[in-house]
């Protein structure tokens, strides 16, 4: 019973989202390159540094995480260089490989299901770790 509550409250809306975005997509097709930049370069930006003032975050909250995400992305890398040795792919694939184990989406996944599944409460948290997960 708690599964169909939590899946309810956070992990429902959010693909009710997705699902409208795609419909919107294929039914529409928009232009969707303005959109992207605008998002990334305006909206992610004031979204961050609101939350930072708001929730007043000081430096030494955001070193733990990055810290961690610095190692975590370094084990990455060097998992992945080590599996595309060993099954012996071109440049390319190696590449492609590195960059999908190490590049974390915490953004436009992880901040919609945090702020789902726990509330503003969590919002503090899961920003400082996008602004940790990002600069890796």
């Amino acid at each position: 019973m708690e599964l169909i509550l939590i899946f309810e409250s956070s992990i429902l809306p959010l693909f009710i989202v997705v699902g409208m975005a795609i419909a919107y997509q294929r039914l529409v097709g928009p232009d969707i390159g303005p959109i992207i930049t605008l998002t990334l370069t305006v909206f992610a930006p004031v979204f961050v540094f609101d939350s930072l003032f708001q929730h007043h975050i000081t430096l030494n909250q955001l070193l733990k995480p990055a810290a961690f995400a610095v190692l975590l992305t370094g084990a990455m890398i060097l998992l992945a260089h080590l599996l595309a040795l060993l099954i012996g792919a071109d440049d390319d694939e190696r590449v492609a490989l590195i960059l999908a184990a190490a590049m974390i989406n915490v953004g436009n996944f992880g901040l919609p299901l945090i702020y789902f599944a726990f509330g503003p409460a969590a919002e503090a948290c899961s920003v400082v770790n996008f602004i940790a997960f990002t600069f890796p």
